[in-house]
């Protein structure tokens, strides 16, 4: 607003400021170029990203993306600019990397202000599994008492197997197992498991004897040999020890064993816990009777706590005898002997403080003042106030 000399004024307007305060909020990221689910592994080199992404108070004013061999990492492309229209960005990589790809996304808003994100990453996978440390293994069972040896399957109707070494990061679904020997050939899948070491069995067999051969995936088989009459048996089952399966064992034991656990807890609790208890009743017990001992204190600290004071002594009175005749009213019976302290016994204390007096020292005991004098070994009992005027006591002086 300006205003002239005449008084006139003019208002001018500016444009309108936004304040946003906020980065970008994403509300996805996936690897690759679907909108409704993120994928962990593919064969082909071509990497891509989805996403959304919005800004509601000023906008998206510019998105790049890069991708690297960790989260924000930009090793295998820098951030390379896209329009803000577009949700999915591709681009073909040169070669297989050994590890995870991560795509990252960066946004600004027209504040300035800028977020970033990237994705849990995917593997490339275009070449066979590796199988240098792969192997397979029977559980030779029996059906007697009697453990079967070596390869020597001592079971016609059931046989376990156990196989590891693959690699957890190479994304496998689920495995072929096959089981080929005399008159039998068939295969059965198993859905991939997150454990190192995997487990199943076929159920429901009837083997004949003779040798057996279990292979896994990738054609790595374990023999074994079976020997004794053929036993009629329903058509085979493969029973697998999946990742839930394994879970729920573990949570059956958990239960099972709950109760035990807490008896055996409570009392390793209890042989540690019992001794502390015990202590601290002796410590309250100590403390109560020391709070006894201390209330005791303070309460006999207390007996000189009573002070008469006003009182005028003439010549011929004494402040003890007006001390018990003031108690005698309130009903108490005392003596001269509990009276700690009085005027007479004041004006000794202030003798001894006058550097002019020969008095050295004073002290009250059983009622009794007493005074020591510069002449040694001479103590004096003092009665009245007439025995100070000797050592320079004033009578007109004395304390009201």
């Amino acid at each position: 607003m300006a205003v002239n000399g005449a008084g006139l004024r003019t208002v001018s307007h500016s444009e309108q400021i936004y304040i946003d305060l906020t980065p970008p909020e994403f509300e996805y990221v996936y690897d690759g170029d679907s909108s409704d689910f993120d994928i962990q592994f593919q064969t082909s080199l071509n990497i891509s990203m989805a996403w959304s992404v919005k800004d509601p108070e000023s906008g998206i004013q510019e998105c790049s993306w890069a991708i690297g061999l960790s989260p924000m990492d930009t090793s295998l492309q820098d951030y390379t600019q896209i329009a803000i229209t577009e949700n999915v960005a591709s681009t073909v990589i040169s070669s297989t990397p050994y590890d995870r790809i991560f795509s990252t996304m960066r946004c600004t808003n027209a504040a300035g202000r800028t977020a970033s994100i990237s994705t849990d990453g995917l593997k490339v996978l275009n070449m066979s599994l590796a199988t240098n440390d792969v192997y397979i293994s029977l559980m030779a069972i029996s059906e007697t008492q009697y453990p079967a040896i070596g390869k020597y399957h001592g079971n016609r109707t059931r046989i376990k197997f156990q196989w590891a070494g693959f690699r957890q990061d190479e994304g496998i679904n689920n495995y072929l197992i096959s089981l080929v020997g005399v008159d039998t050939s068939f295969s059965e899948t198993v859905v991939g498991s997150t454990s190192d070491v995997n487990f199943a069995s076929f159920t429901g067999l009837n083997l004949e004897d003779g040798q057996y051969k279990v292979t896994s995936p990738v054609q790595l088989g374990s023999q074994m040999s079976l020997q004794g009459p053929p036993n009629p048996g329903n058509p085979h089952q493969i029973s697998i020890l999946a990742d839930h399966d394994i879970q729920r064992i573990v949570d059956s034991l958990k239960i099972s064993l709950k109760d035990e656990i807490n008896v055996i807890v409570n009392v390793v609790i209890q042989a540690q816990v019992q001794p502390l208890k015990d202590e601290l009743t002796h410590l309250r017990a100590k403390v109560s009777h020391l709070e006894g001992e201390m209330d005791a204190a303070n309460q006999y600290s207390r007996r000189n706590c009573i002070l008469i004071s006003n009182m005028k002594e003439l010549p011929d009175e004494n402040t003890n005898d007006i001390a018990i005749q003031v108690a005698k009213e309130g009903g108490l019976d005392i003596t001269p002997s509990v009276i700690d302290r009085g005027e007479l016994a004041f004006q000794c204390r202030h003798l001894k403080k006058n550097p002019k007096s020969p008095v050295l020292d004073t002290w009250t005991y059983d009622g009794n003042i007493y005074i020591k004098t510069e002449v040694k070994g001479h103590m004096i009992r003092v009665n009245t106030h007439n025995d100070l005027v000797q050592f320079g006591y004033n009578p007109n002086q004395s304390m009201n």
